[in-house]
């Protein structure tokens, strides 16, 4: 019986560090939680993006260009000295790197897929981003 003993001690911590591992995905840090927009600077084609911060962990992208809407992130992490991110299920390995430059309340960072660097700054969105770049104004419609 002396064998049965020993295992509970490991069994219990397993369980606990099982639990909080389970349990890491608190808020996202009210500098970087919620909406974000913007575009990465790919020469002659800026790709519009959204990006929102549900977490510390966690959060989605709107990539509209591509028909992509909520698309979960992985490898978030959400705090002002460093975010990161991985865009899963797109080719090249997209990721972000950056952090929350707070004099321009932006979000300033590198966009790097398929071996390519793309400069990627995040601002403040109230809402999602547009469905597609404007384009120039129509002089038509102005009032």
């Amino acid at each position: 019986m002396r064998h049965g003993r020993g295992a509970l001690p490991v069994v219990v911590v397993w369980l606990l560090v099982s639990m909080l591992v389970g349990c890491g995905d608190g808020p996202a840090d009210e500098r970087v939680a919620g909406q974000w927009h913007g575009a990465i600077e790919v020469p002659g084609a800026p790709v519009v993006v959204g990006v929102e911060f549900t977490g510390r962990h966690s959060g989605v992208i709107d990539i509209p260009a591509q028909q992509m809407t909520q698309h979960p992130l992985a490898d978030v992490v959400a705090d002002p000295g460093e975010v990161r991110f991985g865009v899963p299920d797109v080719p090249g390995d997209a990721r972000f790197a950056g952090r929350l430059d707070e004099s321009a309340g932006a979000i300033v960072g590198d966009f790097r897929q398929a071996g390519q660097t793309f400069g990627l700054t995040l601002n403040r969105a109230p809402g999602a981003p547009p469905a597609r770049d404007a384009g120039p104004p129509n002089p038509d419609t102005n009032n």
